[in-house]
C-alpha cells in the first residue's frame, strides 16, 4: 500500500477518534474548571492526550509490535493520567505507575527488538 495513503488513513482516523473522544468528554463532563494555578482562564475538556496513546497503538497496528515495552509503559502512563482526570488520583499511585513505566522503558533499551530477524 502507498506510503502517503497509509499517513492519510491514520490521519482520517485520529481526527475521528479525537473528534468521538470530545464528544463522549463533552457528555459525561470530563472538564477542568480554571482556578489561581490554572493555564487556561476558561473551562476545557480534559484527557484529549488520550489521542497520543492511540497515535502510537494505529502506527503499531501499521508498521509492527517493534517496541512493546516502551508500548505498554506508555500505556500505563497514560492510563493512570485519564483516571487522574477524571477523578484525582493519590501523589503515591501516579509515583508508582510512573516508576512501573521507566522499568519498563529501561528494560526495553536493554532488549530492543530486532525488526530483521524470524
Amino acid at each position: 500500500m502507498n506510503t502517503n495513503l497509509i499517513y492519510f488513513i491514520i490521519f482520517v482516523v485520529l481526527l475521528v477518534t479525537e473528534i468521538v473522544y470530545f464528544t463522549i468528554a463533552n457528555k459525561f463532563n470530563i472538564i477542568d474548571k480554571p482556578n489561581e494555578r490554572s493555564s487556561h482562564a476558561r473551562i476545557v475538556l480534559r484527557g484529549g492526550g488520550i489521542i497520543f496513546l492511540i497515535s502510537l497503538w494505529v502506527w503499531s497496528a501499521f508498521f509492527g509490535f517493534l517496541y512493546p515495552w516502551f508500548l505498554l509503559a506508555v500505556t500505563l502512563i497514560a492510563g493512570i493520567s485519564f483516571i487522574d482526570d477524571i477523578r484525582s488520583l493519590p501523589d503515591s499511585v501516579r509515583l508508582v505507575g510512573q516508576f512501573a513505566a521507566m522499568v519498563l522503558m529501561y528494560y526495553q533499551l536493554a532488549y530492543p527488538i530486532d525488526s530483521t530477524s524470524a
